[in-house]
């Protein structure tokens, strides 16, 4: 189980921009040094689902840095654009985790991998992060609710 100064520090520590070049920051996202490495690929092909923003080119994590490379074309957006989409990734991301976190230990293996199973199935670049909430929602009660909630 996580520890719940863990959690609260990912949160408070969000996506910070460690590195600038035009054309390329690495930020800082703390939560990713937490994803088990048995989980770093599927965490790339989830990246493969997500809907990257009209101006970003690639995403890259680093699980082992904690650390996010993302380069994205100068004339088309900004840092301040880039920085918006990857906080709603977090808060997309953030957000399923505590759902999952709020169930009984028993269940928590279980509602992920039914989290994971409905990120796969997605088509590639088909999650809309403008859409988080109603996503996460979706989510929750077309695969998670059936298990215990």
């Amino acid at each position: 189980m996580l520890d719940l100064k863990q959690r609260i520090g990912d949160y408070l520590l969000g996506p910070k921009v460690i590195h600038r070049v035009p054309g390329r920051l690495r930020v800082s996202v703390p939560a990713i040094r937490r994803v088990p490495s048995q989980f770093n690929g599927m965490a790339n092909r989830l990246m493969d689902k997500i809907r990257l923003p009209n101006g970003i080119r690639t995403v890259d994590l680093n699980f082992i840095s904690g650390n996010v490379l993302i380069h994205y074309h100068v004339n088309r957006t900004d840092e301040a654009g880039v920085m918006g989409w990857l906080d709603d990734l977090y808060v997309f991301l953030m957000g399923l985790e505590k759902r999952v976190a709020k169930l009984p230990e028993s269940e928590r293996q279980k509602a992920a991998s039914q989290v994971v199973c409905y990120l796969e199935n997605a088509g590639s670049g088909c999650i809309d992060l403008e859409k988080k909430e109603a996503i996460v929602e979706a989510i929750w009660h077309q695969k998670i609710a059936p298990i215990g909630m």
